[in-house]
């Protein structure tokens, strides 16, 4: 089964994603994890043969638009983006399927809209730990200094297309993942090739 490209615009940015299967069959998302994409379940989408799957690229992700550059990448500003694309999708019962970063996501969202969300799976879903409220202006004022290195922080350049499959094989993925995520997120520059993903 191959997947399809399909393109929403939401709150002024490009969402990306693929899918798979009938749209008439029973609905599920698919959400993936950080410096991630939608290629995250190519291998596991086709098998789920009784579901229409749609599988987003999270802003900053795969093929969708960045956001910009005085912007966070905070778990809440994704939570109305996929709110939107389910609006679009006119989805009003779907199973929901997260990836570790896209677990905390569907987590939180399940919890939001619990009568919407058939089934909820959750993939190697490690939720944050909360901080005791007196650590709170330390972890601020950490945020506050580190703000302006993030902004300037360039993308690491790769000499070639295999070395950077090599490089993210090496956080844990198979190459045949790695390759994956190449596809929708890995950019040719004149100086070597990028992850696509927001630095």
């Amino acid at each position: 089964m191959r997947a399809r490209q399909q393109t929403w615009e939401v709150h002024g940015l490009r969402l990306e994603g693929l899918c798979w299967g009938d749209e008439s069959l029973p609905p599920l998302l698919a959400l993936h994890g950080w410096l991630d994409n939608a290629a995250s379940f190519e291998m596991l989408a086709p098998l789920l043969r009784s579901h229409y799957v749609v599988a987003l690229d999270l802003t900053g992700h795969g093929r969708s638009s960045r956001r910009s550059e005085d912007a966070t990448y905070q778990i809440w500003d994704d939570l109305p983006e996929v709110m939107a694309v389910l609006d679009q999708l006119g989805w009003q019962q779907f199973d929901l399927i997260g990836h570790s970063r896209g677990a905390i996501i569907s987590t939180i969202l399940a919890s939001a809209i619990p009568e919407r969300i058939n089934h909820l799976v959750l993939l190697d879903a490690v939720m944050p730990q909360a901080i005791p409220e007196e650590d709170f202006p330390r972890q601020l004022a950490k945020f506050l200094q580190d703000k302006p290195r993030r902004l300037n922080r360039e993308a690491r350049v790769y000499p070639s297309a295999q070395e950077a499959i090599a490089a993210r094989s090496k956080m844990g993925l198979s190459p045949v993942a790695a390759k994956a995520l190449a596809r929708r997120s890995l950019v040719e520059r004149p100086d070597g090739f990028v992850w696509a993903s927001d630095p």
